[in-house]
């Protein structure tokens, strides 16, 4: 489970490689649509500065297979041969669930998940996973300025 700035195809390709999976949420600059079957724009169901990756398989009203397509160019945070090893493609699980807890900011939180099997990870697990997550963060966070570490800079 991590930080939505690691929600990247080079990040999710190479935790593949290792054998590892990842569930991220999703990136902000990533737009996500979930469509039926037999919706004509459900061959470009997801868009990410003009690329459109392939709708594969929904797996539920919120839940989807798509394949994300390598960029040509490498992120600044590999070099051109770490990137040429990656895959082309990647198959990964998009989902979407509601929040709906007074108090909290985000209505709706959308992961992409390289666990693909709906039914060993339903939904609502990896919802319970995302908000572990960031319990942990405000503990964190609490500690921090408790040990008045939260000045350090």
């Amino acid at each position: 489970m991590g930080d939505r700035g690691f929600c990247s195809y080079a990040h999710l390709a190479l935790l593949k490689l290792k054998g590892v999976c990842g569930v991220f949420r999703i990136h902000q600059e990533i737009k996500v649509e979930f469509l039926a079957p037999g919706d004509p724009a459900s061959e470009g169901a997801t868009a990410c500065k003009g690329r459109l990756p392939r709708w594969l398989h929904r797996l539920g009203v919120m839940d989807q297979l798509v394949e994300w397509i390598k960029r040509k160019k490498a992120p600044k945070s590999m070099t051109a041969d770490e990137y040429a090893k990656l895959p082309g493609r990647l198959v990964v699980r998009q989902l979407r669930y509601l929040v709906g807890r007074p108090g909290f900011r985000t209505k709706e939180v959308t992961l992409v998940t390289t666990l693909l099997d709906a039914e060993l990870y339903p939904l609502l697990a990896l919802a319970e996973l995302c908000r572990q997550r960031w319990q942990a963060e405000q503990h964190l966070r609490e500690l921090k300025t408790t040990l008045y570490m939260d000045l350090l800079m």
